[in-house]
């Protein structure tokens, strides 16, 4: 009857033609599966040796080009992390995320991390937002403030706008007072005015380097970009620091040499 069924050789049958089909399917999966393969324990021993051969040829064929993607894949990590040692001159970067940068978290541990910057207005609704590879949010003030203009217009004469503590700097105090706008930055509490902060560095723009308070130049060395915020820094080196006797009130870097960043905008002018 059209109800009934039968088993025959382990699969159930609903009606001729149906089984011809299942069975048919199956057949075709397992050709596909398992290819010359297929029927190995009816072979002589002589044609096994040789289905073994081929299969033996197989995997290590297929485990010879997952070695060799893995290993492409490894080389192209360390070159574009010894890239971003080089143009940023660091000592070391993560072979996985070689972008990323070592910062202080607020547990104070020292992780991989990104800087990431927000400006919201008084009720809370975002203006700007940016991620930026710098531990320090001194440099970020000028290129938030472009992008808020950028995103809602020209602000207003005076508008208030507060920062952390993290955004004083002198520099950063009169791009404020250009923009004329009303800004409340806390101020830590700071020892004495250095004689060697950047805004004693001048810079000449026929030469395209910076002349330091003792008469070097801090000259230009190359440019970086930076794929998160989609913009470019440009960096100067000091090419007397090693011999200077300021150099311990200059600057804190390992290498001895003062270095001054840049970061470009669309609508920044070099000072």
């Amino acid at each position: 009857t059209g109800n009934a069924g039968i088993w025959s050789n382990g699969y159930y049958q609903r009606g001729g033609s149906d089984f011809c089909k299942f069975t048919g399917d199956v057949r075709d999966r397992k050709d596909k599966q398992f290819g010359d393969l297929r029927g190995y324990d009816q072979l002589k021993d002589k044609s096994k040796r040789s289905v073994q051969k081929k299969a033996a040829q197989h995997y290590v064929k297929q485990i010879k080009e997952k070695v060799d993607r893995h290993k492409s894949e490894i080389e192209d990590r360390l070159k574009a992390a010894q890239q971003e040692v080089d143009a940023s001159e660091l000592k070391k970067v993560s072979t996985t995320d070689p972008e990323s940068r070592f910062m202080m978290n607020k547990k104070g541990k020292i992780e991989l991390a990104y800087n990431p910057q927000l400006t919201v207005d008084r009720n809370g609704f975002v203006l700007a937002n940016d991620v930026f590879q710098d531990a320090f949010d001194t440099d970020q003030l000028q290129p938030h403030v472009l992008q808020t203009e950028s995103n809602i217009g020209d602000l207003p004469a005076g508008v208030r706008w507060s920062f952390d503590a993290g955004y004083y700097e002198s520099e950063n105090l009169k791009i404020l007072s250009d923009k004329k706008i009303d800004g409340y930055v806390y101020c830590q509490e700071k020892a004495e005015d250095t004689p060697y902060d950047k805004k004693y560095f001048h810079y000449d723009a026929e030469k395209d380097e910076y002349l330091c308070p003792e008469k070097g130049s801090v000259i230009f060395v190359g440019t970086t970009y930076d794929k998160l915020k989609n913009k470019t820094a440009r960096f100067y080196k000091g090419t007397q620091c090693v011999h200077c006797g300021a150099k311990k009130e200059c600057t804190k870097s390992r290498t001895g040499f003062r270095r001054i960043r840049y970061s470009l905008t669309k609508t920044s002018v070099m000072p």
